[in-house]
């Protein structure tokens, strides 16, 4: 979702996911709101040589979205004082990493000279790009849908799908980064209490978009003039209800490492290999991250599990957890479900990129589901969190990803495997600070990112 680079890079377009784009490099020197990197980077085109046809911009003239499998140029964090320690733990990773992306720093107004001491106080991270807003930018994933449109020269645009708590903040980041906007006119009963959130607007190769539940009639059909959707019940009876899961706490796109048009591998969330890795351990092991609002009772046993998720206690350990047999059908069940996401969107995406052999690997991810006290298998998967902080949700930057802090070794060496099989560095992050606010590092960041 961007400009265009100019002919420097010769010709590669940028685009990125969620982010803005630098009014310097369409010509135009304003400072602060510089969101680009001036310059052409040589890390990227090598990237995106390495990359072949998967390189190749979505085809089209409308707003179009790009997958996490190309290659970054720029990287959006939120200013936020609710989440300190992550702030503290991916900048000096972003700093020391050869992905080459720049760093941009929403802020927002009124708080400028506050996170510039506080971005100070960071070795090393001092130059970063502060943008100011007029609205708290906590998630920019979520509150700024962006894309590419046009064809010769492709630009990036921003997607304005309005909230009813950040209604604005779309129309901010364009103005800020002086990029042009879609703005399709929503009735007003789309604009309250929708789910257009970006994190449940996922991009994948061969311009399928995965949507999930909630996404309003106006928002779906914007999308759909240049995608192919697919539309996957995260809410309701037999899924989630907002706001506990997204698209991107489902699954996610990573390169496989092999280039071209059928280069890429979907990573997901799978309770059922969370349950096998819990049954296998020699010794019980923690499942759960440190999160102060989701700790559990001692006195848990077989009767009343489900009605003890949620209180004080000490952290839930695995030979705990499976003497539970509400708690275990409850993540045989949210299994059973995403496996049938998978079908669906992989159905999709094979007839879109002409791909039969598209490999799906699980990581694990355990969910905290709803009861009834008195009724051990009277589970409801409404409002289901996970765990472990969900490591489908992560920043994907090429060579990088940047995965949440798993509870236990072995949880965080199957997810290190699996985002690694493509060739990347994996570097966690502890993020129960976003976990504890229904969010991840994916919805905590965004990417601006290059095609040709």
């Amino acid at each position: 979702m961007k400009t265009l680079i100019h002919a420097a890079i010769s010709k590669l377009f940028l685009i990125t996911l969620v982010g803005c784009v630098s009014s310097q490099i369409r010509g135009v020197a304003k400072e602060p709101n510089r969101c680009m990197p001036s310059a052409s980077n040589s890390q990227v085109e090598e990237q995106l040589v390495k990359l072949g046809d998967q390189a190749i911009c979505p085809a089209g003239e409308g707003f179009r979205l790009v997958p996490s499998t190309l290659p970054a140029q720029a990287v959006f964090l939120g200013y936020s004082f609710k989440y300190p320690l992550f702030l503290r733990q991916i900048i000096p990773i972003l700093k020391r990493s050869a992905v080459g992306s720049q760093i941009n720093i929403f802020v927002q107004h009124g708080e400028i000279a506050e996170a510039r001491k506080f971005f100070d106080e960071i070795p090393g991270a001092q130059n970063l790009n502060l943008i100011d807003i007029p609205y708290e930018p906590t998630w920019p994933q979520d509150f700024i849908v962006m894309g590419i449109a046009g064809n010769h020269p492709v630009k990036a645009t921003v997607l304005n799908l309005p909230y009813e708590h950040e209604p604005k903040l779309p129309a901010a980041v364009a103005k800020a980064c002086d990029l042009p906007q879609v703005a399709p006119k929503f009735p007003s009963s789309e604009v309250k209490e929708n789910n257009n959130f970006g994190g449940n607007i996922v991009p994948l190769p061969g311009n399928v978009v995965v949507i999930g539940s909630g996404i309003t009639p106006t928002a779906k059909s914007v999308l759909a003039k240049s995608h192919r959707l697919v539309e996957i019940n995260t809410e309701g009876a037999n899924g989630w209800q907002p706001p506990s899961m997204h698209v991107d706490e489902i699954l996610t796109v990573i390169s496989n490492g092999q280039g071209g048009r059928c280069g890429f591998k979907i990573i997901y969330s799978s309770p059922g290999k969370a349950l096998k890795l819990m049954a296998a351990a020699e010794t019980p092991i923690t499942i759960q991250s440190d999160k102060p609002g989701m700790t559990f009772t001692r006195d848990w046993n077989p009767t009343n599990c489900i009605s003890k998720l949620g209180k004080n206690g000490d952290k839930l350990r695995s030979d705990t957890a499976l003497s539970c047999h509400g708690f275990v059908a409850a993540n045989r069940e949210i299994e059973n479900i995403v496996q049938s996401f998978l079908k669906k969107v992989l159905a999709a995406i094979k007839v879109a990129t002409r791909c039969q052999n598209i490999e799906t690997i699980g990581v694990p991810a355990l969910f905290k589901p709803n009861a009834n006290p008195t009724e051990l298998d009277n589970y409801s998967l409404g409002y289901s969190m996970t765990i472990n902080s969900n490591p489908v949700n992560s920043l994907i930057l090429g060579s990088l990803i940047i995965a949440p802090e798993q509870p236990n070794d072995i949880f965080a060496s199957v997810v290190r495997d699996a985002f690694e099989s493509g060739g990347a560095k994996v570097e966690f992050v502890k993020a129960t600070e976003l976990g504890d606010d229904l969010g991840g590092v994916h919805c905590a960041t965004n990417v601006i990112r290059t095609c040709r």
